[in-house]
């Protein structure tokens, strides 16, 4: 059994929450325990509408999709360049 005590932020938004411990097994594999966590007398917090920042920057991907896109064009045209 492991005990622990654990402080809310102030301003945490009432509703369920999930307390993730992870860690690894006898085996070495992965282990998730999740359990779910009511929350009641916080803050009510309004966020506005919008998709969540994950941390990931797609910029780097647009880039290399953009240029995979202008090589097969250049591709293309000089291919048929060379055949007429």
């Amino acid at each position: 059994m492991v005990r622990c005590s654990l402080h809310r932020q102030a301003a945490l938004a009432n509703g369920t929450h999930h307390l993730v411990a992870a860690g690894v097994d006898v085996n070495g594999d992965p282990r998730y325990l999740v359990t779910e966590v009511p929350v009641s007398g916080g803050t009510a917090v309004v966020t506005a509408a919008g998709l969540a920042y994950t941390g990931f920057t797609p910029l780097p991907f647009i880039g290399a999709g953009a240029l995979a896109l202008l090589a097969g064009a250049g591709l293309l045209v000089a291919s048929r360049r060379r055949a007429s």
